[in-house]
């Protein structure tokens, strides 16, 4: 999973004076998982690694994890290709992934 992050417009303009074109800043954290697979269509994902890149002050290494850190855990309800639908068993929120190629 890759997260990207910038400033919101209030740090921007707090830290301009700081910081020059800060606005123009980009963090970018790659969350690596292990996805365990259970019975009934279940399927539970552990944290196995971490790096951060940053647009102004260069990249980590990638920072694995000495122990599975549990994440969450989902359940495909329906899925024919072209439509996946997963339930997490935290909350039952629902995902819906549609092929769009």
């Amino acid at each position: 999973m890759i997260l990207e992050y910038k400033p919101s417009d209030g740090v921007s303009i707090l830290l301009s004076s700081l910081l020059p074109a800060i606005e123009d800043d980009r963090l970018e954290q790659t969350v690596s998982f292990e996805c365990e697979t259970q019975p009934m269509n279940k399927f539970n994902l552990v944290v196995k690694g971490n790096k951060i890149d940053s647009s102004r002050f260069g990249s980590t290494s990638n920072l694995q994890s000495p122990v599975s850190l549990p994440f969450g855990s989902y359940k495909v309800t329906f899925n024919d290709d072209d439509l996946c639908i997963q339930e997490t068993i935290q909350g039952g929120f629902l995902f819906i992934y549609q092929r769009i190629l």
